[in-house]
């Protein structure tokens, strides 16, 4: 099969990372696999079969070049003020349009797709328009509301009406059904499909040197710095288990973002500069967790939680909010729902500080890797494009 894998871009962050998985799980498998991605950002993520073809299909400049592009631009930009969160609407109508004559000349030089797997909300609403039975979208998170309202369903039937719809874990499949159910759209197939993940390579990326490495032992926190992630509340906890349970890591905190500063204040204000580390993005995540004491993943929601899953296979143990979305699923066993703790500075501090004193459950996290091997994945689609 020839299958397209279609994301906003290439940067570093876990939805890209499990796109470029993806391509590498089907070109294991023999098939011919290309990596599209839509926006102006620096690539940071590739396969790590070089031979997968990357290509950009930079649609907002691909707009301007059209005859009406700018003028289109603008009308777009006003009628989001007139109808709010409308702007994907408007861009959508032309993006859609160039993404499917881009697409044609791949085809041209090649054989057609079998298969075109979009990933990520923002990716849906650039090609909303195109209603080809080759796509499925692969929904990643849950909605924050299941009630929506007029605007708010119109928006829903473009994006998912008659499409074929793939979703990362149960809960987020639960969810779907529920917004589905009060927008009043259908779709023309819904199934759960996880993310893929190959445990012995990670295994064996983490075992990579690394100069900037902590000297003294570490808790780690990793991801993107937005309110979603919720690295305040780790801070806070971290607070705790120095003054209250007397731990001496150091707290480490790797990523970037727009929250970077009020990070970086709050670190400040309890006091905590010097036992807090902020090393920035990093294109070896496996490197940092493999070395780390514990994992924390503080999160308010999550479709899957596949941060999760990487650090057991790059070698640490896991604590994680039990927060709506997939990771209470993740965290389903008896041994690893221990290590889930409410959505408090109290209770994560309380959790952190028992599972440091414990083994990693390694029986409940190799029956974890295993549901998530990339051949299952990447046989899972296949099974959904043919149904």
């Amino acid at each position: 099969m020839r299958i397209a894998i279609v994301v906003r871009s290439l940067r570093i962050g876990g939805m890209e990372r499990v796109a470029v998985n993806l391509a590498d799980a089907f070109s294991a498998q023999g098939h011919n696999v290309d990596l599209i991605y839509l926006k102006n950002n620096k690539v940071e993520l590739t396969p790590d079969n070089k031979n997968i073809p990357i290509h950009q299909f930079y649609l907002d400049k691909l707009m301007m070049m059209t005859g009406i592009g700018l003028l289109w631009e603008v009308f777009a930009r006003l009628m989001n003020v007139i109808l709010p969160k409308s702007l994907f609407v408007w861009k959508g109508l032309i993006q859609s349009q160039i993404f499917k004559y881009k697409l044609g000349q791949l085809e041209k030089n090649g054989q057609p797709f079998d298969m075109i797997i979009m990933r990520g909300q923002g990716t849906f609403e650039l090609l909303w328009q195109n209603k080809d039975p080759r796509y499925i979208q692969v929904c990643e998170n849950i909605f924050s509301s299941t009630s929506p309202n007029t605007l708010q369903s119109w928006y829903a039937k473009l994006l998912f009406q008659n499409k074929n719809i793939a979703c990362v874990s149960e809960p987020v499949l639960e969810n779907f059904k529920q917004y589905q159910a009060a927008a009043g759209f259908t779709v023309n197939k819904l199934a759960t499909i996880t993310n893929p993940l190959d445990s012995k390579q990670i295994g064996d990326k983490a075992l990579q040197p690394l100069e900037s490495l902590p000297t003294q032992p570490y808790i780690l926190g990793l991801g993107r710095f937005v309110p979603q992630k919720d690295f305040p509340l780790l801070v806070k906890a971290y607070d705790i288990l120095r003054k209250d349970y007397g731990i001496e890591h150091q707290l480490v905190l790797v990523g970037d973002g727009k929250e970077s500063d009020t990070i970086k204040q709050l670190v400040e204000s309890l006091g905590l500069t010097k036992h807090v580390v902020m090393p920035g993005a990093t294109l070896t995540p496996y490197i940092w967790m493999h070395h780390s004491d514990l994992f924390v993943l503080s999160s308010k929601f999550e479709g899957l939680g596949m941060v999760i899953i990487e650090a057991f296979a790059a070698g640490t143990n896991v604590v994680a909010t039990r927060c709506p979305g997939g990771v209470q699923s993740v965290m389903g066993s008896p041994a690893l729902t221990e290590q889930l703790a409410d959505m408090s500075p109290e209770g994560l501090a309380k959790v952190i500080h028992a599972t440091l004193q414990k083994e990693r459950p390694q029986t409940e996290i190799e029956q974890l890797l295993q549901r998530h091997a990339p051949e299952k994945i990447a046989a899972s689609f296949i099974d959904l494009n043919a149904e």
